[in-house]
């Protein structure tokens, strides 16, 4: 944590990354796969964090409008830390997800 608009925006985006994970469980995911996306929401966490650091935090944003702020269905932001493109397009199938997800919660 880096200050409380980090702590701030983590709650916005655990409260989104909770809901999902709760649904791939409700739909009788596999524990291996749950995990594997719970790994690539903390990237994605990681980086949205990273990037309301530089470019600032509005308070004012529902946790939703935080996240897809972030996904869309071409995937996530760029993830600097991804093994290789593999690593990546794994971290990218799991915004996508995450992302249709969303689209369907707010609709």
């Amino acid at each position: 944590m880096g200050d409380k608009n980090d702590l701030a925006a983590g709650h916005l985006i655990l409260s989104v990354f909770i809901v999902y994970l709760t649904h791939l469980m409700d739909k009788g995911r596999a524990r291996s796969t749950v995990r594997k996306h719970g790994d690539y929401l903390w990237a994605l966490g990681g980086e949205i964090i990273r990037d309301i650091n530089q470019s600032g935090f509005d308070q004012n944003r529902s946790a939703y409008d935080l996240v897809l702020g972030y996904v869309d269905r071409l995937g996530g932001p760029y993830w600097p830390h991804a093994s290789g493109d593999e690593d990546q397009n794994q971290y990218d199938c799991v915004c996508r997800a995450l992302y249709r997800f969303s689209q369907k919660i707010i609709a």
